[in-house]
């Protein structure tokens, strides 16, 4: 199961994915980041709270940030879960996210 929470931190708004982020749950999580990223100037993604992830999850990741940086607006990754970390180093995809791995210091 994945929940994906947004809140208004310090003039942006943080997505908090928690749980999995799998082929089965990618569809519902691409509509809660388009939902978080409709009308959201300034944006954080945290994913400390990912449990596990697949490589649907990762292309899913790269796709969002992607697009929003297409828009002309950055998304910084921060809080690396160790799934996420995990699954960066063993696709090789730490340098083409361009984040640097951090830790969660975000919890709700």
């Amino acid at each position: 199961m994945l929940t994906i929470q947004c809140f208004q931190e310090e003039g942006k708004v943080l997505i908090q994915p928690t749980g999995e982020l799998t082929i089965y749950t990618v569809g519902q999580a691409k509509q809660d980041l388009m939902n978080a990223f409709e009308g959201h100037a300034e944006l954080e993604l945290d994913l400390g709270g990912i449990e596990e992830i697949d490589s649907a999850g990762v292309q899913l990741l790269y796709w969002f940030k992607q697009l929003v940086l297409q828009r002309g607006r950055p998304l910084p990754i921060t809080g690396h879960g160790a799934a996420v970390v995990e699954a960066f180093g063993l696709l090789n995809l730490v340098e083409r996210f361009g984040d640097p791995i951090l830790p969660s210091s975000h919890t709700r």
